[in-house]
């Protein structure tokens, strides 16, 4: 009994070490998701473009490469992640970039979110790069695993929002 106790307190802290998902020690977000086999590669790639622009303020400007015949379209978006930097700094808003990638084929799709990378401001030193990996960073870990626990909430609502776009047939309203 003793045993099952410290183990379920020992536990949270074993767990805290990998908030973010790593593959090969970068972090990165991947899935095939098979869908039904009657839908064609290029709509499943017009349900993304459509997922882009919903999901980021502008698709357009996200897209940074979109081939339809190859099914690939690539994205960089920016959200934002709040980070506690103690008493004396307080909280900042780091601005978290990463790439989506978004592969197709007849039935199924594969999604990547990798490149994760964070940026915030300073008032006395200007812009200042983040590290966003599941290693720690400064003398405030505690912190820095609730920013982490912020990002990968993030990412799997984004990863929630795209299955959900993905799983909708593009359908044109009467008005």
């Amino acid at each position: 009994m003793k045993i099952l106790l410290i183990s379920l307190f020992l536990f949270p802290l074993f767990a805290a070490s990998q908030i973010l998902h790593e593959k090969d020690g970068e972090v990165m977000y991947t899935e095939v998701i098979n869908v039904d086999s009657a839908i064609s590669k290029t709509e499943l790639f017009n349900r993304a473009k459509v997922w882009f622009s919903t999901e980021y303020k502008s698709g357009k400007d996200v897209i940074q490469v979109e081939d339809k015949d190859a099914g690939m379209i690539v994205g960089k978006g920016i959200f934002k992640a709040p980070l506690n930097f103690g008493f004396l700094v307080g909280t900042k808003i780091v601005n978290v970039s990463h790439t989506v990638k978004l592969l197709f084929k007849d039935g199924k799709y594969k999604y990547e979110i990798t490149g994760l990378s964070g940026e915030y401001f300073m008032d006395e030193y200007g812009r200042r790069p983040m590290p966003i990996t599941n290693r720690g960073y400064g003398s405030n870990e505690k912190n820095y695993d609730k920013f982490l626990y912020s990002v990968n909430t993030e990412i799997l609502g984004t990863i929630s929002d795209l299955k959900e776009a993905m799983s909708k047939s593009i359908t044109v309203e009467d008005f």
